[in-house]
């Protein structure tokens, strides 16, 4: 999993959810003031699996908010991957910077991890 990184003088965070049935779907994750901080501010995503760079199917969505202690906009992006190779670099482009994370995809939520053993 990548650390996040300043792009545009925001925090950024990309999280590759998923790589199956030749669709690598991915949320990127920028720190805020406030909510609709991002509502004028142009994103660009891109991502490369195994050196080759992938297209996009979806997105960027336009960017939801989360709120908690802080505000954080997320926005989702699909690409097309059909030989199914894991991404390992995804860019992002924020107010005319640009920067490269090393990416790995999430692993699957383990169902049995809170299973207490007897």
């Amino acid at each position: 999993m990548s650390e996040s990184q300043l792009v545009g003088g925001l925090w950024v965070l990309p999280t590759v959810e998923s790589n199956d049935d030749g669709v690598a779907r991915m949320h990127v994750s920028v720190s805020v003031p406030e909510v609709d901080a991002m509502a004028n501010t142009p994103m660009e995503v891109s991502m490369a699996a195994g050196g080759q760079a992938l297209s996009v199917l979806e997105g960027p969505s336009p960017f939801y908010y989360l709120r908690t202690l802080a505000v954080t906009a997320v926005s989702d992006v699909a690409f097309d991957n059909p030989t199914g190779v894991d991404p390992d670099t995804v860019t992002v482009s924020i107010g005319g910077e640009t920067v490269s994370f090393a990416v790995t995809v999430r692993p699957p939520d383990d169902p049995g991890a809170d299973t207490p053993v007897a």
